[in-house]
């Protein structure tokens, strides 16, 4: 059955638990029940986000949002963001490296790249 998110931007999925996280233009990761399609949760973020990634070694889902530059880190067992990582304005584009549990996200004004590592 197919689920309809308006502007949807980013999505990850936690087979363990089989929820999916949409990252959405109102500024909100909808977290989504991948069997029924039902809404299990909402989590108010700092703004339009992008690019998404789920660490489930950590629980955590790190969302990108480019203005006004930032990494909301959600906590998603609880559903909430516990920590925010300033980036820069209109850094948007990341990467996650399960391995070395390092996000690393693009900042397009200074032409470089920085790093946030879980600890």
């Amino acid at each position: 059955m197919p689920i309809a998110v308006a502007g949807a931007h980013g999505l990850d999925i936690e087979k363990d638990e089989g929820r999916a996280f949409v990252a959405c233009d109102g500024n909100a990761v909808v977290v989504l029940d991948i069997e029924t399609g039902k809404e299990i949760a909402t989590v108010p973020i700092a703004g339009a986000p992008d690019a998404i990634w789920y660490n489930p070694q950590r629980k955590r889902l790190y969302c990108a949002i480019g203005r006004p530059g930032v990494v909301d880190v959600i906590d998603t067992l609880e559903f909430v963001v516990d920590e925010q990582i300033k980036t820069e304005e209109g850094a948007h584009t990341t990467a996650f490296d399960q391995a070395r549990q390092r996000l690393h996200a693009f900042l397009p004004g200074s032409c470089r790249a920085s790093v946030y590592e879980e600890i």
